[in-house]
């Protein structure tokens, strides 16, 4: 076993080091692609302790920010890298840490995945080597998707997913109580929403229904990373058990091995990069939930601990899976094609997905109202309760509070005039929760996950059986109005 298993991180790591030099020269085009090799470089650095990742993912961050714009280049209104000139701001709030999705000069978009991307490579590498210009970007990327791409049309579950992961991630390195709040209205949000997954809580994204990679490891970093309460912690390790059963018994046949682009079924025969990468982050996912403790004292200093509850939810159907078995599980994830397959995967699925995004906007029409559904039999006794928050978010001066993480925009095609506040609800300048000043104007971003992710949003039964944690929203001296509610 210790043989096989140094034969696969050798594989592993020569994949990582051959792409994630390379991975400009082979994709010329896409920001989204490149950012995924420096996150595997990132992870095997802290996995393994082998300084040969680090330059890896860092070069990869080096590459990347070359097309993520600084405040400086904003107000400049120039990046060398394009042939455009940039606007200063879109709807009064700064352009600053978005990154643009190509490198073709003459192409102005932003989106999600590459700005989301950029997030959680910076987050990993922050925590990695404790250099404040990573955690920066960080923040700095985090703001840009509050501000500018997150909206209430809610599409895929993707992108909502990398804003997730990389907001535990900065968690985690902060201990930032509006950021532990914002995770737990986010989760609580996505495992119940219908728009990306099926009426018995298996994700399903768009006409071929298909899974989502993006999703279920932003939760299983969550857990990870115990940045919620340890009730949603509970609620998150059975949605990921119900998502491996489905990838164990309606993706695949028995034995194949081949897994399927839709959790729902039918079967594959045929093999698929992607496909694989999907149902590997579902069974690395399921192992790592099993591992999860929950702490005894409060996640930091700054974030006292949530009050006890009397959640005691039922066992959700068990993963068919063995503890004894977990070493060569990992042992075989990580194994020469296996791994390459998964990295070139992740480039073809994120090439797919890249041209259902070009016609993402910020301004997209509301989507129709979709119900709660519950995945599984789940009854809550009572509704944990929150840290106190002890800073605030910067508000949406856009006035339009977004709810899930979409789109793209263009800074080349944004209205100009003053400039807005360059700080945001994570800090990226001295004027946010992690500097000195504040802002007003909108609801925070707490109050966009739990109340209008979900306007208006009802069930066919009692609203208190089979619902994840609900959070209460944040209280700001702003509302705004959604399809003739109020939400607050």
């Amino acid at each position: 076993m210790g043989r096989s298993i140094s034969r696969a991180n050798s594989a592993w790591f020569s994949a990582v080091r051959f792409c994630s030099v390379s991975y400009l020269f082979f994709f010329p085009h896409s920001m989204n692609d490149g950012l995924n090799y420096g996150h595997a470089a990132a992870l095997a650095y802290t996995t393994y302790k082998n300084p040969a990742f680090l330059p890896y993912a860092e070069q990869v961050w080096w590459a990347v920010n070359g097309y993520t714009l600084s405040q400086k280049e904003v107000n400049a209104g120039t990046l060398s890298l394009k042939n455009f000139t940039l606007k200063p701001t879109c709807s009064g709030i700064t352009m600053a840490g978005g990154t643009f999705r190509e490198k073709a000069i003459t192409v102005p978009d932003m989106n999600a995945a590459a700005t989301g991307g950029f997030l959680v490579l910076s987050a990993l590498l922050a925590e990695a080597t404790q250099d404040d210009m990573y955690l920066s970007a960080a923040k700095a990327s985090a703001d840009f998707l509050q501000a500018h791409l997150l909206n209430e049309t809610v599409e895929a579950s993707y992108n909502s997913g990398i804003m997730i992961e990389g907001l535990a991630i900065l968690y985690s390195i902060t201990g930032n109580a509006s950021l532990y709040d914002q995770i737990g209205k986010m989760v609580t949000a996505g495992i119940s929403y219908s728009g990306w997954q099926s009426q018995n809580g298996i994700i399903a994204n768009g006409a071929t229904k298909a899974g989502d990679m993006f999703f279920v490891r932003a939760l299983a970093t969550v857990n990870a990373r115990n940045a919620t309460t340890p009730a949603l912690q509970s609620y998150i390790s059975a949605y990921l058990a119900v998502q491996f059963n489905a990838v164990n018994d309606l993706a695949t046949t028995k034995g194949s091995n081949i897994y399927a682009n839709s959790w729902v079924g039918p079967p594959s025969l045929s093999f698929a990069p992607g496909n694989q990468t999907n149902a590997i982050q579902v069974l690395i996912g399921a192992i790592n939930s099993d591992n999860v403790t929950t702490p005894s004292s409060a996640p930091s200093a700054s974030v006292p601990s949530p009050s006890a509850s009397n959640f005691s939810p039922p066992s959700p159907p068990p993963p068919h899976k063995s503890s004894s078995h977990v070493g060569a599980i990992v042992g075989g994830t990580l194994g020469g094609l296996a791994l390459l397959g998964i990295l070139v995967g992740i480039l073809l699925w994120r090439r797919h997905r890249a041209q259902q995004d070009r016609d993402m906007t910020i301004k997209q029409p509301h989507s129709p109202e979709a119900p709660r559904i519950n995945p599984f039999d789940l009854r809550f006794a009572d509704v944990p309760s929150m840290p106190p928050r002890t800073t605030e978010f910067n508000s949406f001066s856009n006035g339009h509070p977004p709810s899930v993480t979409q789109g793209s925009t263009s800074p080349s095609q944004t209205d100009g005039g003053t400039m807005g506040t360059s700080g945001g609800p994570y800090g990226s300048t001295s004027s946010g929760p992690y500097g000195s000043a504040q802002t007003s104007g909108g609801p925070s971003m707490g109050e966009v996950a739990s109340g209008v992710l979900y306007p208006g949003m009802m069930n066919s039964h009692d609203a208190a059986e089979d619902e994840p944690p609900e959070y209460p929203a944040t209280e700001t001296s702003h509302s705004r109005r959604h399809n003739g509610k109020t939400a607050s």
